[in-house]
């Protein structure tokens, strides 16, 4: 009696995994087909291979990479693959993305605030499109994120302060952009984890927060062609793993 319950529990557990499976796997495949109908594809890269009318798994298709035990997809790399369109919010429901890189092509439209539903997300790439619209502060949300690329596209606004206090991000670059206002004052440096810092060539005023020199793992700040003002503190020789320090084409008036 008690070896068919356990090959009772046992098969009903393998069910219930196989349905698991297939439901996020069929979810997946929905929201990259939504995605497609919104992309632009002269080339016809993914009409040709994101399609209902193939057998093959959707972790076979062109830029998608997938966690081998459930099928979802945890990679999409359509970088350099001269696609436009928009992106559209059903991005939000890949909900085991770790990685989004989608430069190098020519997206318009806003930066979707969706994005902060991939609370598994590591590096998202989006540098070198046509994005236009203000930075969502929802971004804020993706407490693992590692690595924020959204440089030479077409934002503006203010840089969220929620930004700043991202205690996982490692590399923020949103440098040849539009972007407008003052430095966030409030960084969180706790843990230290942050080590390249690239805003430069946008229209960026007003002084650097000196919690920005207690950043002790920077080793890269390019602040280059904006409009900051104020003195460069001594401390900034604090920062003992600095390469580089570019702060030219600015208004600051010496050191303090």
């Amino acid at each position: 009696m008690a070896r068919n319950s356990l090959i009772f529990a046992v098969s009903l557990l393998l069910l219930l995994q196989f349905f698991f499976t297939f439901c996020l796997s069929n979810d997946d495949k929905f929201t990259l087909l939504a995605m497609k109908t919104n992309i632009i594809d002269h080339s016809g890269i993914l009409s040709n291979n994101w399609s209902t009318s193939s057998n093959t798994s959707i972790c076979s298709w062109i830029g998608v990479s997938c966690d081998l035990n459930y099928q979802s997809v945890t990679v999409l790399n359509l970088s350099g693959m001269g696609l436009g369109g928009i992106v559209t919010p059903v991005i939000g429901n890949l909900s085991s993305l770790t990685s989004l890189d989608i430069s190098y092509n020519n997206f318009s439209g806003s930066v979707p605030e969706e994005l902060s539903h991939l609370h598994h997300l590591q590096q998202l790439l989006l540098s070198n499109n046509s994005f236009t619209g203000e930075i969502p502060v929802e971004i804020g949300n993706l407490k693992l994120l590692e690595i924020l690329h959204i440089p030479n596209n077409s934002l503006i606004g203010p840089i969220p302060n929620v930004i700043f206090n991202m205690s996982s991000l490692k590399r923020i670059s949103l440098k040849e952009n539009k972007l407008t206002g003052s430095f966030p004052m409030d960084i969180n440096c706790n843990p230290p984890v942050l080590e390249e810092l690239y805003l430069y060539t946008n229209q960026l005023k007003g002084q650097i927060p000196s919690c920005l020199w207690d950043c002790k793992g920077l080793q890269i700040i390019s602040l280059y062609k904006n409009k900051f003002t104020g003195s460069i503190p001594k401390k900034v020789g604090n920062l003992t793993l600095l390469k580089v320090l570019d702060l030219n084409d600015n208004n600051f008036t010496g050191t303090s």
